[in-house]
């Protein structure tokens, strides 16, 4: 009974071995990824904020409201944020541009924005005004920020 017991310590050993970094390999990705998503949505919470918040024009409610974050354009390895609120509004087309015409907010990373220097804006965000053609009384309005760098261990922005 004693060589039987022994025998299957030995198998476990050569068997569980691999098993267990196996394991303790997958919950070390785990942890990565889970941190990379808590930060990236603290990220996003921050960057809506302002959008979320700023003041809709006269004769305008809020349909609802969107953000996402995450490789949100291209082929991948970086981190896009993007935030929008679809408005029903009585104001005319132009008079929804020109309440938002001057409107800017503060990139993700002020000093790491590319599109803050693509919008020309001396480092700040413009709003982006897309009209629905089906319904000419809803429009959303969105900010974008976008093309950080990933890293290797950011698995959420892949």
């Amino acid at each position: 009974m004693l060589k039987f017991a022994k025998r299957h310590k030995i198998l476990f050993g050569i068997v569980g071995t691999p098993v267990l970094l196996y394991i303790l390999f997958l919950m070390i990705v785990f942890s990565i990824y889970l941190l990379s998503r808590i930060h990236n949505e603290i990220t996003l919470r921050n960057f809506a904020q302002p959008i979320l918040v700023y003041p809709l024009p006269p004769k305008t409610v809020e349909i609802s409201n969107a953000s996402r974050s995450g490789a949100l354009s291209g082929n991948g390895n970086h981190c896009d944020f993007e935030v929008s609120r679809t408005l029903r509004t009585e104001l005319s087309q132009s008079e929804i541009e020109a309440y938002y015409n001057t409107v800017e907010f503060a990139p993700v990373v002020p000093e790491k924005s590319t599109m803050a220097v693509i919008s020309n804006r001396k480092g700040m965000l413009g709003v982006d005004i897309d009209f629905d053609a089906a319904q000419p009384d809803v429009v959303t309005v969105s900010i974008f920020d976008g093309f950080y760098s990933g890293t290797f261990w950011d698995l959420a922005c892949g």
